[in-house]
């Protein structure tokens, strides 16, 4: 199953009047943190410039977004959802929140989103993520498609784990390239060779809050064959 979910922060004493379309769409007043969670995501690479965090931590009402689907591939509620993000900013967001992907989006990032391009959503939906001895991508639940994992030994094997799963998620989302267990996947013609194998099944969360941020449809491990 496919799933997005977003928080959108902005000025609002009520909901403004936005198409949206398959979403589903809630609303309620400030939210207690929130400015404060997404500035920390939003410092690793200057989201936010000083007045929009300013402006941000006033924000008065929140749009709550979310959408299940299913569609192995679909991008039709992408879009759908990068068109209400763009709307929103029309109509005075002060911060988008990915939550699926776990990203954040200033007005300045994201007023001017091509909804409709699939370079544009693999980006906006999608984050490729670092963590000791691996790489993970985050979000391609939004395409109602399987993430990818690609663990590594050596921290000089770091780059090239980075670069094949962002790769193999981009040309899933963009391309319609669909792996399969055993077949061979390479970044470039120039990268090291990889394997793809199904990940192991991971267990659903017991805490229900981060049942909303399970992918079902689970992980793509890319296993080295040779270096680069």
């Amino acid at each position: 199953m496919g799933r997005i979910i977003l928080t959108i922060a902005g000025p609002w004493a009520d909901a403004p009047a936005l198409d949206a379309g398959p979403l589903d769409v809630e609303f309620g007043p400030a939210e207690s943190g929130l400015a404060e969670e997404m500035a920390d995501l939003a410092r690793q690479n200057g989201t936010f410039e000083a007045d929009e965090l300013k402006a941000l931590r006033k924000h008065t009402g929140v749009l709550f977004v979310s959408a299940d689907f299913d569609g192995p591939g679909e991008t039709t509620v992408a879009s759908a959802a990068a068109r209400f993000m763009r709307d929103a900013f029309a109509a005075g967001a002060l911060g988008a929140y990915v939550e699926t992907a776990v990203k954040v989006f200033s007005p300045r990032t994201a007023s001017h989103l091509a909804a409709d391009d699939a370079t544009t959503l693999f980006h906006v939906f999608i984050e490729v993520y670092g963590e000791p001895g691996r790489v993970i991508t985050e979000g391609m639940q939004a395409f109602d498609l399987p993430d990818i994992e690609v663990p590594y030994r050596r921290p000089d094997e770091a780059g090239a784990a980075q670069a094949a799963a962002f790769a193999l998620a981009a040309r899933m989302v963009c391309d319609g390239v669909r792996p399969a267990a055993g077949h061979p996947f390479r970044a470039s013609e120039s990268a090291p060779l990889f394997r793809v194998e199904a990940a192991p099944a991971e267990p659903m969360p017991e805490d229900p809050d981060e049942q909303a941020f399970f992918n079902p449809r689970g992980r793509w491990r890319l296993s080295l064959v040779t270096p680069a």
